[in-house]
């Protein structure tokens, strides 16, 4: 089964380069995440904030 991360094109990197304190997010843009003006669709920036911040909350604030 696809997750919707992979999906939409945004790879779980867990080795991003970032601290063990933040959170990062990615996603490579392609002509499928585009409307018909060749804009970003704004569902597609909502998703990345979305599984970006999710990522962030379900961090055991405990263990860093």
């Amino acid at each position: 089964m696809t997750t919707f991360d992979a999906f939409i094109g945004m790879p779980h990197d867990p080795d991003a380069g970032v601290a063990e304190t933040h959170n990062a997010a990615r996603i490579v843009i392609e002509p499928h995440h585009c409307n018909p003006t060749g804009n970003i669709n704004g569902g597609v920036i909502i998703s990345l904030a979305d599984n970006g911040s999710t990522g962030a909350a379900n961090r055991d604030p405990w263990s860093l």
